[in-house]
């Protein structure tokens, strides 16, 4: 159930990395079709021409969708990842969990915000994962 858990709860980080990554595949191919734009990914000289104009277009049309698909599909983790994050009692571990998990803060930087040593919000992780994992269990 654990790792059931933490996939859960890294759902959200996992999709803005994602829309990260559309964004910058976008903005390459947007830069492609600038009219100086040089291209040095390729070692060969074009023999015939070719209207690449359209396909890359379709190309960032495309990636534009998967952006919006995956915008939406965040959207839906970060729903499940704060009433997840909900369930747990203590106020200040749900301000840990929600920098960690929904601010996309590694350990070192969580444990800083919160002004507590690393091993303490490991030690705050392990029970609230635990007292998570009870509460799921009871609503199944």
């Amino acid at each position: 159930m654990t790792d059931e858990l933490y996939t859960l709860l890294s759902g959200y980080q996992r999709e803005k990395a994602t829309i990260a990554s559309l964004n910058l595949k976008i903005e390459e191919l947007e830069t492609s079709l600038l009219p100086d734009a040089i291209r040095y990914d390729i070692d060969r000289i074009q023999t015939s021409p070719k209207d690449t104009l359209s396909e890359t277009m379709c190309e960032i049309m495309e990636l534009i969708r998967e952006k919006e698909e995956a915008i939406n599909r965040a959207e839906e983790a970060l729903r499940v990842v704060t009433k997840t994050i909900e369930l747990v009692s203590d106020e200040k571990i749900q301000s840990m969990l929600i920098n960690r998990w929904i601010g996309c803060e590694g350990w070192v930087e969580t444990s800083k915000k919160m002004r507590w040593s690393l091993r303490w919000c490991y030690k705050l992780n392990k029970k609230a994962m635990s007292e998570l994992e009870k509460k799921i269990r009871g609503k199944a």
